[in-house]
């Protein structure tokens, strides 16, 4: 889902993605140097597919936008390859690289689905 300009005013302003879902998978985290908080929420089949993904949070356009493209990419993936996705990775759903002094705005949300993967795999290991 690699966003031009329009598509990222439009996420901004009118999020598909934006709200929570109960009992899932979830984590937060805010980048204190902008003011970017995010909450992800993944909700994971048991195949370990994600059925439903959203977030909370406020943040600028990027932050935004990079957790609207990384909740529609996410939706009927396994949450294992979602666990894989790296900084190139969410920025090519984006369609674009931010600026040096806006990488922060992206790394809000791959933190935020790190904690998740981090949850799962301590869950699974304390079975």
């Amino acid at each position: 889902m690699a966003l031009d300009y329009e598509e990222l005013i439009e996420a901004y302003r009118h999020p598909r993605h934006k709200g929570k879902i109960r009992g899932a998978l979830h984590s937060s985290f805010s980048n204190i140097s902008c003011g970017d908080s995010i909450t992800l929420y993944l909700s994971v089949g048991r195949d370990g597919t994600v059925e439903d993904a959203k977030y909370e949070g406020n943040g600028c356009v990027i932050s935004m936008a990079a957790a609207e493209a990384l909740c529609s990419h996410a939706v009927g993936r396994k949450l294992s390859a979602l666990c894989r996705l790296d900084y190139g990775s969410l920025t090519q759903l984006l369609g674009f690289t931010p600026s040096a002094g806006r990488i922060g705005c992206v790394m809000v949300v791959l933190t935020s689905l790190r904690g998740i993967c981090e949850k799962r795999i301590k869950n699974r290991c304390n079975k």
